[in-house]
C-alpha cells in the first residue's frame, strides 16, 4: 500500500476479499515510496501493489514486467487518474459564461478581477525542492510561462489542504490550485480540472526541467489522464490461483473510488479506511462477487467449530456435564454422611480432595470440546488436566501408603494421620505446579490449523516443540505422572490382601489400574496417522472414562451404598440397643442352634488324637449353607453325640456387612465361636439360627482391628476374615468397642481357626 488515501482504501477492499471470502492470510504493507512498488514485489517483499502509475514507472515496468518477467501485470484498476490545475465547482456554476474550465479564460480581466491581484500574495517555494512542486516537477510552472498566463504560482506546503477546502465553498473568488485525482481532497469539495491544449509526445520533447519557470524551454500542454494498472507476483498465480484470479478481475469505477473516499472522509478516524472498505463491500456485492471464481471442491478449507457445532463433541459436552453433576452430587453425599461409619473410613477429606481433582479433570475435558482454542486456553486445560490427574493419584497414593504402614507384618504403625497425608498430596501438587510453570513459560502455546481432510480443518492447540527444552520439560512431566501412576499401583498390589473397612485396598486398586489402563491406550493415539479431531474425541472419551470409573470406585460407591441403606431402613445400626448376649456354654444359645452345633458332633475317641470324621466332613462342606451334620438332616442329633459337651461363645445379635461389594447391606447374625466339640466358627441368620442352619468355617479364620483412622472402630467393629471356601472379608459390628476387642482376642486364641498364623 501507498501512502495515498485512494490507493490504502483500495488495498483494504481487496485485501478484506482475499481474506473474508477466499480466507487467505493476508499483510498490509505501507510504502512510503510508490515509485519502488515493482522492485519489491520483484524481491519478494510483496506480494501486490493496486496502483501504479506507467508513465512514472516506464523502465521498471519494460525491465521487471517484460523482460524478466519477475513482476506480472494484473490489468487496470478501472478508473483513471491525473495530475492537473483545479478551479472550484461553485465558482464555475456561478460565472458559466466564462468557461472557467478552459485555460484561455484566464487571461481575460473580468476573470482575473475575481483572483487575488498580484502582490497581495507572498510567493514562496516548495520545501522539498527549493523550486518546484514536488510530484510536478516544474511542469505545470512552464505551462503557465509557455501558455503566456498572467498567473503566479504560491507554494502553501502544508497549509494547501485548509486552504483549498475553505476556497471550494466560495462562488464569487476563483481559487486554482494543482493536484491529481482521484483523491481525498478533491473528492471533498467540488472542483474541476483545467483544459490545457492536448499533450502529445512533441509538447513536451524540448521540455527541460532545469530550465522550467523561463522562456529558454517550453512545455505548451498539459498532461495525459493515466489508465492506472496492478502488478503481481508470480508465485501467487502459482500457489494461490483463486487469490490470483480475484487480484486480476478487481477494478473499480470512477464513481466507486469518489463514493470510497467521499465515505472515508465522512468516517474519519484512525480506522476510517477499514470501515469506509467494509461498507463498501457490504453493499456492492453485486459487484465483486463476479471477480470470484467457484474455487474446486478440493480447495475451500471449512474451519470446524467446537461445542454443538460438532455433534461428537456435543455427545462429550453431554457425559462431561452429567459426570460434573455426579461429581457435586458425590461431594454432597460425602458431606452429609461424613459421620457413617463407610464413609468415615475412607477419609471424608481425601474423598472430596479425590472429587476436586476430578472437577478439574472433567473440567479440561469441556474446555477441549466446547471452546474455541486460544493460547491462554490451551494453557489452562493443561493445567487443569494435569494437576486433576495429580491430585487424584497422589490421594490415592498416600490412602494406600497409609494401609501398607498400619498393616504391615511385624512392624510398628507410622503415624499416618490426615494432616501428614494431606502434606504429602500438596509436596506432589506442587512439584506438579512448578513444573508446568516451566513448561509454560519454554512452550509458548498456540493455536494452529490441523487438516482433517480435502474440505476441514481444525484449530487445535499447540506448542514449540522444535525447542529442545520444551521436549525434555514434557518429557519431565510425563514421567512424573508415570511415576506417581506406577507407584499407586505398587502400592495398591501391596495391600490387595489386606482386609480393610469396605475393602477399600481392592478399590483403590482397580482405580490405579483403571488410569494406567486408559493412560497406555491414549498415549500411541498420538502418534497413529489420525487425523486431529479423532484423536480429540478419543482422548476426551478416555480421559472421561477414567474419571468415571475412578470417581465411582474411590468416592461413588461408598455414597450410593450409604444413600441405599438409609432409603431401605437398614442404615446405620443403633448398637446401643443391642444386648451383650455374649454368652459360654450352651444354656446361652437358642435351642435350634444348640442342636445345629450338637449335630455337627461325633464323639471323640479317648485320647483325642484322631481327627473327629465330622470335622473332615464339616471342613469339606465349610461355607455352604445348610445344615453340615454328618448323616442325619437339620435339627438331629447323632447317636452318640453329647450335646451337653457343647461349648461356644455366642454373640445372638451382631451385624454382619460383606467387605467389597459395592451394594452389600447390613445383616443381622448369630456368632458362634465353638470351643468343642469341634473347633470353628459358625455364623447363621435369625432364620438359620431358628431351624439349626448356617455356614460353618473350621479354617483359615482370622479377626483383626479396622485401620486407624477409619473411624469404624468406634462402633465397635472388627474385620472377619473366612479364609475358606464360600468365605471373604466382612465387617463385624458389635454393641462396644470392648465386645470387638474380646472377639478378636477370643479367636485368635483359638490357634486351629487360624491354621497357625494369626
Amino acid at each position: 500500500m501507498a501512502i495515498y488515501t485512494r490507493a490504502n482504501v483500495t488495498g483494504y477492499v481487496l485485501a478484506t476479499l482475499l481474506t473474508d471470502v477466499l480466507g487467505a492470510n493476508v499483510t498490509l504493507l505501507e510504502a512510503v515510496n510508490n515509485a519502488q512498488a515493482l522492485q519489491r514485489i520483484a524481491q519478494g517483499q510483496s506480494d501486490l501493489s493496486v496502483e501504479i502509475w506507467p508513465s512514472y514507472q516506464k523502465a521498471a515496468i519494460n525491465d521487471l514486467v517484460i523482460q524478466k518477467g519477475l513482476v506480472y501485470d494484473l490489468g487496470l484498476m478501472g478508473y483513471t487518474a491525473e495530475t492537473n490545475i483545479f478551479v472550484n465547482g461553485r465558482a464555475v456554476d456561478a460565472f458559466p459564461d466564462w468557461a472557467l474550465t478552459s485555460w484561455q479564460s484566464y487571461r481575460r480581466p473580468e476573470v482575473l478581477a475575481h483572483m487575488p491581484p498580484f502582490n497581495t500574495t507572498q510567493p514562496a517555494v516548495h520545501p522539498n525542492t527549493g523550486k518546484f512542486l514536488y510530484y510536478s516537477t516544474g511542469i505545470f510552472e512552464q505551462v503557465i510561462v509557455s501558455l503566456n498566463l498572467p498567473l503566479v504560482i504560491v507554494y502553501l506546503g502544508d497549509g494547501l489542504a485548509q486552504r483549498v477546502l475553505a476556497c471550494s465553498q466560495q462562488s464569487n473568488e476563483i481559487c486554482l490550485h494543482y493536484y491529481w485525482q482521484p483523491e481525498l481532497l478533491t473528492a471533498q469539495g467540488s472542483f474541476s480540472p483545467i483544459v490545457f491544449p492536448k499533450w502529445s509526445p512533441d509538447c513536451g520533447l524540448g521540455f527541460n526541467v532545469s530550465l522550467a519557470g523561463t522562456n529558454l524551454t517550453s512545455h505548451a500542454c498539459g498532461l495525459p489522464s493515466e489508465l492506472l494498472i496492478k502488478v503481481g507476483s508470480p508465485r501467487v498465480a502459482k500457489l494461490f490461483p483463486q487469490a490470483f484470479t480475484l487480484m486480476r478481475y478487481f477494478s473499480l469505477s470512477e464513481y466507486d473510488i469518489m463514493d470510497l473516499l467521499k465515505d472515508y472522509s465522512i468516517i474519519g478516524g484512525s480506522n476510517a479506511t477499514e470501515v469506509a472498505a467494509c461498507n463498501w463491500i457490504k453493499k456492492s456485492k453485486s459487484i465483486w462477487s463476479r471477480w470470484i471464481q467457484k474455487p474446486p471442491t478440493d480447495y475451500i478449507q471449512y474451519v470446524l467449530g467446537v461445542g454443538t457445532a460438532v455433534p461428537v463433541y456435543t455427545g462429550i459436552l453431554i457425559l462431561a456435564g452429567i459426570l460434573l453433576l455426579l461429581t457435586l452430587a458425590s461431594s454432597i453425599g460425602v458431606i452429609a454422611f461424613r459421620q457413617h461409619t463407610l464413609v468415615k473410613a475412607q477419609s471424608p477429606r481425601f474423598m472430596l480432595l479425590i472429587l476436586l481433582g476430578q472437577t478439574l479433570v472433567i473440567t479440561s475435558v469441556i474446555m477441549e470440546a466446547g471452546f474455541v482454542p486460544r493460547p491462554v486456553h490451551c494453557d489452562i486445560k493443561l493445567w487443569f488436566l494435569s494437576l486433576g490427574f495429580t491430585t487424584i493419584v497422589s490421594s490415592t497414593l498416600v490412602k494406600t501408603s497409609r494401609i501398607y504402614f498400619v498393616f504391615r507384618p511385624n512392624k510398628i504403625a507410622k503415624n499416618t494421620e490426615d494432616k501428614h497425608l494431606f502434606v504429602g498430596v500438596l509436596i506432589l501438587v506442587g512439584i506438579n505446579a512448578i513444573l508446568l510453570v516451566f513448561w509454560s513459560v519454554l512452550a509458548e502455546s498456540q493455536v494452529v490449523f490441523y487438516p482433517i481432510d480435502n474440505t476441514n480443518t481444525m484449530k487445535a492447540c499447540s506448542a514449540n516443540f522444535s525447542s529442545s527444552a520444551v521436549v525434555v520439560a514434557t518429557w519431565i512431566i510425563f514421567l512424573f505422572h508415570l511415576l506417581l501412576l506406577v507407584a499407586s499401583c505398587i502400592m495398591s498390589y501391596c495391600i490387595r490382601k489386606t482386609a480393610t473397612i469396605f475393602n477399600d485396598s481392592k478399590w483403590i486398586g482397580i482405580s490405579a489400574y483403571n488410569i494406567l489402563l486408559v493412560s497406555v491406550f491414549l498415549l500411541p493415539i498420538v502418534y497413529l496417522p489420525l487425523n486431529p479431531l479423532t484423536q480429540s474425541v478419543i482422548k476426551c472419551l478416555g480421559i472421561l472414562f477414567a474419571a468415571a470409573v475412578s470417581m465411582f470406585m474411590l468416592v461413588g460407591r461408598s455414597v450410593v451404598s450409604v444413600a441405599v441403606q438409609l432409603l431401605q431402613g437398614d442404615g446405620r445400626l443403633s448398637l446401643g440397643t443391642l444386648p451383650s448376649g455374649s454368652t459360654l456354654g450352651p444354656s446361652g444359645m437358642p435351642p435350634g442352634l444348640q442342636t445345629f452345633i450338637a449335630s455337627a458332633a461325633v464323639p471323640v475317641p479317648a485320647g483325642g488324637a484322631q481327627q473327629p470324621q465330622a470335622a473332615a466332613a464339616g471342613g469339606g462342606q465349610r461355607g455352604r449353607r445348610g445344615s453340615v451334620a454328618a448323616s442325619s438332616g437339620p435339627g438331629s442329633v447323632p447317636s452318640g453325640s453329647d450335646t451337653s459337651m457343647v461349648n461356644a461363645r455366642v454373640d445372638a445379635k451382631l451385624s454382619m456387612k460383606r467387605l467389597g461389594s459395592i451394594l452389600s447391606r447390613w445383616e443381622a447374625v448369630t456368632i458362634a465361636l465353638v470351643i468343642q466339640p469341634i473347633p470353628g466358627l459358625l455364623i447363621s441368620s435369625p432364620a438359620e439360627s431358628e431351624n439349626g442352619t448356617g455356614r460353618f468355617f473350621a479354617r483359615n479364620i482370622t479377626a483383626q482391628q479396622v485401620g486407624e483412622s477409619s473411624g469404624a472402630e468406634e462402633s465397635g467393629c472388627f474385620v472377619l476374615v473366612l479364609g475358606s471356601a464360600g468365605g471373604g472379608s466382612y465387617l463385624v459390628q458389635g454393641d462396644s468397642p470392648q465386645a470387638a476387642a474380646q472377639w478378636i482376642a477370643d479367636i485368635r486364641h483359638e490357634e486351629n481357626l487360624e491354621d497357625g498364623s494369626n
